[in-house]
């Protein structure tokens, strides 16, 4: 159940920060105010931005191997992303592999720093 907990509020808040602030984004596009170009970076940036958190997260919970706890949670995360893709879209590409494998390594990088940085305090 502490397992359940402590991965269940990290996808919470990688999801929330997700679905919060593309609201935002795709509220700015729809008036206007950004065009597609620009639309397409912010998500990939607030996506990256999102697992890099998450990996942080969980690199502080965690007390050994900071890289193994970002990649499970970067995984998971990615495995209901591609759930969620073939669901609505019924379609996988393979062209998306690169940009999983740079959430994925998002998500390494920020455990990694979050697990220094509990060593460091």
């Amino acid at each position: 159940m502490n397992l359940l907990k402590k991965y269940g509020s990290v996808l919470g808040i990688m999801g929330g920060i997700i679905l919060i602030f593309l609201f935002f984004i795709v509220a700015l596009n729809y008036t206007s105010v950004i065009n597609k170009s620009t639309l397409a970076i912010l998500k990939i940036s607030l996506t990256v931005f999102s697992f890099f958190l998450g990996g942080f997260i969980m690199g502080t919970k965690s007390s050994k191997k900071g890289w193994l706890e970002g990649f499970k949670i970067g995984s998971f995360m990615i495995l209901l992303f591609i759930l969620i893709n073939i669901i609505m879209i019924h379609s996988f590409h393979l062209k998306y592999l690169l940009y999983y494998f740079i959430l994925i390594s998002s998500s390494i990088l920020g455990s990694i720093i979050g697990i220094n940085k509990k060593e460091a305090d």
